[in-house]
């Protein structure tokens, strides 16, 4: 786990690992953290039930990555030969694409808007990500009527991440105070998952995409793709930000993950909707089965600038997106 700081002393010099091959490498999520803060409130005593839980240890995320070195070649032999992209590639190959490219902005913004239940309590849930050339920062807000959580990281250009914890003021703000953790970029890929700077945490492939429900279809404005994944391989990254943000007891069982990615006719994504369920363990006798809709919206080339820890952001409705 990182250091908690009150004052920062110690500069990291790491240097960012290697990009593995094929894994996606750019701007970040903004959806995950805050749907996994909707648990910690609907908390029910699981020894009157039966708790769900799931060994991901023989789960290897490397293996499971898609290659974007063949996806890229691929997409240039669909377009030499002028071949329809849903026609050319699939529906996996496309949204990795769409993110990739997204990924190759240096200025970009995503909001998360949306909700979970977990048994009777319904949380709202906000949340943010800003890419500035090489920093990357990203909010999660969520707030009920018996608990709230609020994280803001930014990554450094060597890579480092700080975390901060804060108290919920209300669904949209919350108040900053001194508890503050350091990481190396390898430590909160560990303990997290993923780095403000990446941009999926799902992982999207022929292995994770369940078979027979995946479906593109073309129409004037881009591509709608929707999919469901398998709720083990897919999240092996998610889960680990899931046990760390909110201090669970155990990794997540999830039960079913199903998205719908609206993608643009330049190939970038624009929007995701997510919904999905699953069981989490609070404490040893404390879990909720758990199910959250969210959707993120997508920016590019907005002059976005990444605020100071004090300063609040204007979070948009989601009539307004």
């Amino acid at each position: 786990m990182g250091k908690k700081l009150t004052k920062v002393k110690n500069q990291i010099k790491e240097d960012l690992p290697k990009t593995r091959k094929g894994k996606i490498i750019g701007i970040t999520l903004g959806v995950v953290t805050p749907i996994v803060l909707g648990i910690v409130g609907g908390i029910v005593y699981a020894k009157f039930f039966v708790a769900k839980t799931v060994d991901y240890s023989d789960v290897d995320a490397n293996s499971l990555y898609i290659n974007m070195d063949n996806v890229l070649a691929k997409y240039q032999n669909v377009k030499a030969n002028n071949t329809p992209i849903e026609e050319g590639l699939t529906s996996y190959e496309i949204v990795n694409l769409a993110y990739y490219n997204y990924s190759n902005y240096e200025n970009s913004r995503s909001f998360t808007i949306g909700s979970a239940t977990a048994t009777i309590v319904d949380q709202s849930i906000r949340g943010c990500s800003i890419r500035e050339g090489n920093r990357y920062f990203e909010e999660s807000l969520s707030k009920s009527n018996l608990v709230g959580v609020a994280a803001r990281m930014y990554q450094k250009e060597d890579g480092s991440v700080d975390l901060h914890r804060g108290e919920v003021v209300d669904a949209t703000t919350a108040k900053w105070g001194n508890e503050h953790y350091e990481y190396t970029n390898e430590e909160f890929i560990n303990d997290f998952g993923k780095t403000p700077s990446t941009a999926l945490i799902y992982i999207v492939s022929k292995k994770t995409v369940l078979k027979d429900t995946d479906k593109v279809e073309k129409n004037d404005d881009g591509y709608t793709i929707s999919m469901s994944l398998n709720p083990k391989k897919s999240v092996i990254n998610y889960v680990k930000q899931m046990k760390s943000i909110s201090n669970l007891y155990d990794y997540p069982a999830f039960s079913e993950v199903n998205i719908t990615f609206h993608i643009n006719n330049d190939l970038i994504i624009k929007q995701m909707d997510v919904k999905e369920s699953y069981y989490a363990l609070k404490e040893a006798n404390l879990g909720a089965d758990t199910s959250a809709n969210v959707s993120v919206y997508y920016e590019v080339n907005g002059g976005f600038k990444i605020p100071d820890l004090n300063t609040p952001l204007e979070y948009p409705s989601k009539e307004d997106k």
